[in-house]
């Protein structure tokens, strides 16, 4: 093997990532499922536990964006919304504002697993929420308190 002389003083990576213009027509474009339900008696230790599931065609983004958008596409954007922060960070918001629409009140204390996958040209992003009703050291206002 021959030695090297010099090397290289800066690495390089190319990395890919969703723009976060195209991540919102992604989402504008989603079939919404949302459903969740009251856990345990009324006050600091309820809970709010619910599932979220947003359906996204490619095709229905066809107009708005310039790859072509195939299964190839959907694998590629389903391994993105797992692995990029900043997708799943705007993935976690989503949870919160569907989860907190659906209970009809705020919710504490999130925590939240996101997956995603496909099914041909359609992502499939599933999302389960679980969430306290009211901190633990508010004093119980009632289930619409806001």
């Amino acid at each position: 093997m021959a030695a090297a002389k010099k090397i290289g003083l800066f690495g390089r990576e190319i990395r890919e990532w969703i723009s976060p213009p195209a991540l919102e027509i992604l989402l504008g474009a989603a079939e919404r499922i949302t459903e969740g339900s009251f856990e345990g008696p009324p006050g600091p230790r309820q809970a709010y536990l619910g599932s979220i599931q947003l359906q996204i065609p490619l095709s229905a983004c066809a107009e708005y964006l310039a790859e072509p958008l195939d299964a190839s596409a959907a694998r590629r954007v389903a391994e993105l919304l797992r692995t990029d922060a900043k997708s799943r960070e705007i993935l976690l918001e989503v949870a919160r504002q569907e989860a907190q629409r659906a209970a009809g009140c705020q919710l504490h204390e999130l925590h939240v697993e996101i997956d995603s996958s496909h099914r041909g040209d359609t992502i499939i992003v599933g999302m389960d929420v679980e969430a306290r009703v009211q901190p633990l050291s508010a004093g119980y206002g009632g289930r619409g308190a806001r």
